[in-house]
C-alpha cells in the first residue's frame, strides 16, 4: 500500500514540477517576445534572433509541452498571451503554413520567433490545441 501511495505521490509531484516549468517558460517567453531584434526592425539580438538562441530554445520547449494535444486553446493563450496572428482554415496563409491533413484543424495560433520569417503555430479546432509545428524560411 505504501508503494502505491509513493508512486501516486511521485506522479503528482512530477505533474506539479512540469506545470511549474511551463509557467516559468511562459513567463520567460513573454519577456523575450517583448524584446526587439533584427526581424522586428531593431538591431541583431542574440537571445531573440539567433538559431538556438534563448527565445528559440524557450519556444521549442513550449511547443513540446503545449503542443501534445492535451491542452485547451484558452490554456495556451493564457500561458503565452494572445497569438501574433490567428490563421483560419480557407485563408491563403493557413494553406501555405499547414499541410498536416487533420480535418479538425480550423485555426493556427501563430507565435512569431523571428517575425514572419520563422514562427511556431499551434493547431486548434477553436477549443482544443491539437498539435503544433513550425514554419521556417530555411534560408
Amino acid at each position: 500500500m505504501l508503494r502505491v501511495f509513493c508512486f501516486g505521490l511521485a506522479l503528482v509531484l512530477s505533474a506539479c514540477a512540469a506545470a511549474a516549468d511551463i509557467g516559468a517558460l511562459s513567463a520567460e517567453f513573454k519577456v523575450l517576445r517583448a524584446q526587439s531584434g533584427h526581424f522586428s526592425g531593431g538591431d541583431w539580438n542574440e537571445a531573440a534572433d539567433k538559431f538556438g538562441g534563448r527565445k528559440h530554445e524557450v519556444m521549442l520547449k513550449l511547443e513540446e509541452a503545449l503542443g501534445d494535444g492535451t491542452h485547451t486553446r484558452v490554456k495556451v493563450v493564457t500561458l503565452l498571451g494572445e497569438p501574433d496572428l490567428v490563421l483560419k482554415a480557407g485563408e491563403t496563409m493557413f494553406r501555405d503554413s499547414y499541410n498536416g491533413g487533420d480535418v479538425r484543424v480550423t485555426e493556427l495560433l501563430v507565435y512569431r520567433w523571428r517575425g514572419m520569417h520563422d514562427y511556431l503555430f499551434f493547431t486548434s479546432d477553436g477549443r482544443q490545441v491539437l498539435g503544433s509545428a513550425w514554419w521556417n524560411a530555411w534560408e
